[in-house]
């Protein structure tokens, strides 16, 4: 998630902002303490604040949990 985010130019605060989440559940994201349980609106509004599609997203969840 972190590079992703990192790439769209956004920073921690900016996707929180954006997302109306806090900015802790980013850090959690970032570090890969944890991945984005969301609605699938919400889904869909994090992968266009990340400038990706629902797959790219799908496919950084699996990298994240296989480390």
């Amino acid at each position: 998630m972190k590079s992703l985010r990192v790439a769209s130019g956004l920073t921690q605060e900016q996707l929180a902002r954006k997302l109306d989440i806090s900015v802790s559940t980013v850090r959690n994201w970032d570090a890969g303490r944890s991945f984005p349980h969301l609605s699938p609106a919400a889904m869909e509004a994090l992968a266009a604040a990340l400038g990706t599609d629902l797959t790219t997203l799908a496919a950084a969840e699996r990298a994240q949990r296989n480390g």
